[in-house]
């Protein structure tokens, strides 16, 4: 086959082995003569062999989002994606898609099996049985995974079974995983220097690998981010399936009777208890039966895990079983710390247990003693939040390799030197008693990590030594600290030279076996780091140094002697003037306020292996070397830090950097603050980035970009921002103009916000050739941008209607407070210019010298252009007070797409858009919009008539809001037949709406300071017109309208809002008997009335429907009515009261009514 000059796609579909390298590289070299284009598509169930071969990072195939999911399910199981037909096979349909979990292959194999007959009965029996989920379905997902499940040691297909009696999804961190596994002896020895813990990550990453669980970064909040382990979807299932025989799950939906070969058994709550009002768990008695019914035997029982809460009585009922438990070598548990110790002392067998996990939610106070006995436990986890009291004799459990707990408890264990299996010591303190000397850790040789505190305590180098630190050659990770100086010292005060000597005698003897990887030394006095440091065979394999708190420290060794060092990080190191620096990947400089210089042994390879640089409160620091150095690289055609992610510099403010950020497209994290010739940057996951204030308000200013006039490739790298989304530039007050050609290169940008730039394009400062960069940037300006904010800025007319002319993809547009903006055009089609949009002239005002406008005029007309017609969905304008509409009343109604309109304190806007014939009431106030309309929001001053239409009188208008607007005397809605919600608020002056009649669809209203509209119902109401029949919600300031014949027309409100009463201390009777005819009233709130309302009304407890009441900022009001809160009553909510009132509704708290208080407790 010839195949020479032709481009070239080749598949490789489910590649197994991992490739022989040699022969790869033959079929590429093959390939290296045809012509530019040639792909390679290789699919694996391997992750190894994609990062292998890829030359791209590994596109991981998840799970579909339901809404493909289903049409793919549709097409596999009635042939067509589109099917509409049989309901109630749709239905069916629809429970199983759901039990797939979005797999593409489940689809495909279930869809085969239900094509097979069309009918209720067959898909009910496979709903029924599950029978996607048969290994013997040839072709099925099951069968595939079971294909890659084969493939594993029998000792790994355990350990990853063992994991199906959690729930899916459930987070596991990597050490834990393999401590359960271990626990149960399913990692095996194999004689080489590994220990079980890293054979056990070995066999974890063999399961990542196969797709057997996937990484995620842990959901709950934990000082930094930490990576979990997950079994997701349909493999869940599978692992449920290969385990049955062994593994069980029990909750209270789902209690099947156990086989008598169950091994591992999980009991989850999640549904079995509940709370009552105090946070108590109340006690499941049906749950605990069902339990206890189906858990007959338990001899064989190896695992126990308790998911979820569970009261005493539970635990109580439970410890009979558990005695015949004599095997078990695994408890996990969620308890409260008073049911602990007697569950431990049912186990009459402690000699199995192996692994010991307990979760008190409310802190575990102590640990029971009983713990002591357990003399073959490996693994003590009493949660790393709590701290509990340690039991004496804890140190006899010396078979312990793992105690998980917070830092403080292991300090407050005396002879911990006992416990010599044990490999975490992350908090041990050295005290002048015994049991707590340092000559404790002489034993401890299995320890990886050691944290050592409080040193002043040791005296002598020999004390030191003793510890035997340099014969622990698992010891990976060790912080050797001294008493860190409070806020009130100085770091620089003057300490005693023997003081200085005492540390640098004990720091020689604490030398570690050269295994160490990461050494972190905190509060040291002496002016000298230990010789180890530096010598060539001490710490061979150190990959992280950190250096914190040394406040004498003023020299460091050469790093040359750390040929593994990746991770340098030097903190609060008053004394440092200058430090040299190795290649690494990780550079750390903070709070060193004389470092003035910093050189480089290898300033190529630093610049290639860079991935973190950060720089922080380093005022002296003139010269670092890749900064100096980035002209040299730019002319020997190197790129400058290619493999950075992460650049933070702060408060440096003689640092130059000369070159342009980001440095490149990946970096994930980019912070520049007070640097100087910079403006503020800040730029996170790639794709956001913000230059100047970050701040929210008006007017902000960004002191650090007074001298940038011009954002151009000098400041930023626009072509390593093609991946960027979000954009916001805020406060450069002194910014003229953006690199249009650099805004081109941002290709996936979505979001565009400028704020506060009062000279950013604006008439009077803008460079000549801005307009050769608009027109040089052409077609590829923007070509994403979806938003487009600009906000406090004195952007022209001309340059906006030059921007948007564009823009492809433009749907949402927001302008506030551009007050160089003055007049607003649509582009007419035949008067199209060269370049950008064309601005039509009103010639009709005037002669013909009206048509010659100044060039000040000029600047102020923005034009929309006809390409956003198709694309534009979102039009805000806000404060532009001057702003007036010039052109045809029928313009905007072409902007078939737009669905919401604002417009915010443009007086002058809205009255020159609509329609002003005095002489004719039926066009006077006719404002003309586009049918797509579905939100209008009008906010200031109008015309006194206002009528919102509709070409052809279709329209999808939803909502309306009017506000603020006193000149508003007629608002006509006959056209907006489809409102849904209408809000009109201080309109003082309104005296007539018509068309009230015709909103059936209306569900929300809010009438406020607007006193006309209330009489407008009142008479359509007298007139027999049924007003509002779908209304929900309603919100008013005025009680009368319990007094009005409409308040009978309101037979679907649930949520009523009565606010701001002014001078209303009580409803009248005849108000009381309008609120009763509110059946349907599920929700009532009193809101800002201060003192004014004293008495809540007295028939509140007649509306048979309330379930909540809410009560907010009613200062006035001390007490309930006489005859109290209705039955249905659910809810009571108590905000910004007086301290009398709210101490009385603290009493009224049952178990059905719950009553919340917040907010503060003034005095009535």
């Amino acid at each position: 086959m010839h195949i020479t000059s032709k481009r070239i796609l080749l598949i490789f579909d489910d590649v197994w082995d991992d490739f022989n390298l040699c022969r790869w590289n033959q079929l590429l070299a093959s390939l290296q003569s045809n012509t530019k284009g040639t792909v390679i598509l290789l699919t694996t169930r391997k992750l190894s062999v994609a990062q292998t071969v890829g030359t791209v990072e590994p596109f991981k195939l998840w799970d579909l989002e339901y809404e493909d999911f289903w049409l793919l399910f549709k097409s596999c199981a009635f042939g067509d994606e589109d099917y509409e037909g049989n309901k109630s096979l749709s239905i069916i349909g629809f429970q199983i898609a759901e039990k797939l979990k979005g797999n593409p292959l489940a689809a495909a194999t279930v869809g085969g099996l239900l094509r097979r007959s069309l009918t209720i009965d067959h898909w009910s029996n496979i709903l029924k049985n599950e029978d996607w989920k048969s290994l013997q379905l040839n072709g099925g997902i099951m069968s595939a995974l079971k294909f890659t499940y084969d493939q594993l040691p029998y000792h790994v297909q355990q350990c990853f079974s063992l994991c199906s009696i959690f729930p899916e999804k459930y987070q596991f961190l990597g050490e834990e995983l393999v401590q359960i596994w271990i626990s149960q002896g399913f990692v095996k020895c194999d004689h080489s220097s590994k220990r079980l813990e890293e054979k056990g990550m070995d066999y974890l990453a063999d399961l990542v690998n196969l797709g057997f669980f996937q990484q995620v970064e842990r959901e709950e909040t934990y000082p930094g981010s930490q990576t979990c382990y997950v079994i997701c979807g349909l493999m869940h299932d599978f692992a449920r399936v290969v385990s049955r025989a062994e593994c069980a799950t029990m909750d209270s939906l789902q209690c099947c009777e156990m086989l008598p070969t169950i091994r591992h058994l999980s009991i989850v709550s999640d549904f079995g208890y509940s709370t009552d009002q105090h946070g108590n768990i109340r006690r499941n008695k049906k749950f605990e039966k069902k339990i206890l019914t189906v858990c007959t035997s338990l001899w064989k029982l190896r695992t126990l895990v308790l998911i979820g809460q569970y009261d005493l009585f539970f635990f109580k009922s439970f410890q009979d079983i558990l005695q015949e438990a004599r095997h078990l070598r695994l408890l996990q548990i969620s308890v409260a710390s008073a049911g602990l110790n007697p569950l431990l002392c049912s186990l009459v067998y402690p000699t199995h247990l192996r692994y010991l996990r307990v979760d008190a939610p409310n802190g575990l106070g102590s640990l029971p003693g009983i713990l002591s006995k357990f003399r073959h436990l490996q693994v003590l986890r009493v949660g790393s939040y709590t701290n509990p009291t340690i039991p004496v004799g804890i140190d006899h459990i010396v078979s312990l390799r793992h105690l998980v707990a917070e830092e403080g408890t292991y300090s407050s264990i005396a002879n911990i030197g006992n416990l010599t299996s044990l490999q975490e010591l992350p908090n041990f303190v050295i005290q002048n008693s015994s049991g707590f000397d340092i000559t404790q850790l002489q034993s401890m040789k299995e320890l990886v990590q050691l944290g050592v505190y409080q040193l002043e305590n040791v005296k002598t180098w020999e004390e030191a030594y003793g510890a035997g630190l340099k014969e622990k050659q698992h010891l990976e990770e060790m912080h050797l600290s001294w008493k860190v100086p409070s806020s009130d010292d100085e770091y620089g005060r003057d300490m005693s030279s023997d003081k200085d000597w005492v540390s640098a005698d004990v720091l020689e003897g604490l030398e570690p076996h050269n295994n160490l990887k990461h050494l972190r030394i905190s509060g040291y006095n002496g002016h000298l780091s230990p010789t180890w440091l530096a010598n060539s065979s001490s710490v061979t394999c150190l990959q992280t140094l950190h250096i914190e708190g040394c406040g004498n420290l003023d020299i460091l060794p050469s790093f040359e002697q750390l040929p593994s060092l990746r991770n340098l990080k030097l903190m609060e190191m008053p004394s440092m003037t200058e430090v040299s620096i190795p290649s690494l990947e990780e550079l750390v400089l903070i709070q060193m306020p004389k470092l003035e210089r910093i050189s480089s042994i290898s300033t190529r390879d630093l610049n290639s292996n860079l991935r973190v640089l950060k720089i922080q409160r380093c005022p002296a620091i003139k010269i670092f070397p890749l900064f100096e150095s980035s002209q040299e690289f730019k002319i020997e055609q190197m790129s400058w830090l290619p493999s950075l992610r992460e650049l933070i510099i702060h408060g440096c403010p003689n640092l130059l950097v000369p070159h342009p950020l980001p440095p490149s497209p990946t970096i994930s994290k980019l912070s520049i603050v007070d640097v100087p010739t910079l403006p503020r940057i800040e730029g996170s996951s790639g794709d956001t980035l913000t230059i100047g204030s970050g701040s929210e308000g008006n007017d902000n200013f960004d002191p650090s970009s007074v001298m940038m006039t011009i954002l151009d490739c000098k400041i930023l790298a626009f072509h390593n921002l093609w991946g960027l989304r979000y954009l916001r530039i805020d406060g450069c007050q002194n910014l003229v103009s953006i690199s249009f050609p650099g805004l081109g290169e941002l290709i996936s940008l979505k979001s565009l916000e400028i704020c506060s730039c009062r000279k950013l394009f604006s008439s009077n400062f803008m460079p000549k050739h801005t307009r050769e960069d608009v027109t040089a940037a052409n077609c590829n300006f923007l070509p994403s941008l979806v938003t487009l904010r600009i906000k406090c800025c004195g952007i022209a007319g001309k340059w906006l209607s030059l921007m948007l002319g564009y823009m492809q993809a433009l749907a949402e547009l927001y302008l506030e407070d551009c007050l160089e903006i003055t007049q607003m055009v649509i582009e007419e089609e035949e008067n199209i210019q060269p370049y950008g949009v064309s601005v039509p002239v009103d010639s009709s005002s005037g002669g013909p010298e009206d048509t010659l406008l100044t060039s000040s005029v000029q600047d102020g007309i923005f034009c929309l252009p006809l390409n956003l017609m198709s694309s534009l969905k979102k039009i805000s304008i806000r404060e532009c007070p001057h702003l007036v509409f010039r052109g045809n009343h029928k313009d905007l109604s072409r902007f078939t797409c737009l669905e919401k309109l604002t417009v915010w304190g443009c007086p002058r806007l809205l009255s020159s858009l609509v329609d002003r014939d005095g002489n004719d009431d039926e066009m006077n106030g006719r404002w003309l919009l586009p049918k797509s309309l579905e939100e209008l929001e009008i906010r200031g001053d109008s015309p006194d008539m206002l009528q919102p239409c509709f070409p052809g009188n279709l329209t999808c208008l939803r909502k309306l809001q009017v506000w603020f607007s006193p000149s508003l005397r007629y608002l006509q809605l006959r056209n907006c037949t489809t409102l849904e919600d209408l809000i009109i608020g201080n309109c003082r002056s309104l005296a007539a709406v018509e068309g009230l009649q015709i909103l059936c669809s209306l569900r929300y209203s809010k009438l406020f300071k607007s006193p006309g509209v209330l009489p407008c119902l009142e008479n359509l109401s007298r007139l027999g017109y049924a007003l509002f029949p779908g209304l929900e919600r309603l919100v008013v300031d005025d009680p009368s309208v319990f007094t009005m014949s409409v308040c009978k027309q309101l037979t679907s409100l649930q949520h009523l809002e009565l606010e701001n009463w002014e001078f209303v201390t009580r409803l009248t009777e005849e108000q009381e008997r309008g609120l009763q005819l509110l059946k349907s009233l599920q929700e009532l709130e009193f809101r800002d009335c201060s003192y004014d309302l004293k008495y809540l009304p007295a028939a509140l407890h007649s509306l048979p429907s309330l379930k909540r009441l809410k009560i907010n900022g009613c200062l006035g009001i001390t007490r309930l009515p006489e005859q109290g809160l209705p039955l249905s009553l659910q809810e009571l909510d108590i905000s910004n009261c007086s301290k009398v009132f709210n101490d009385y509704c603290k009493s009224l708290e049952t178990g059905k009514l719950k009553v919340k208080i917040v907010g503060n407790t003034q005095t009535a």
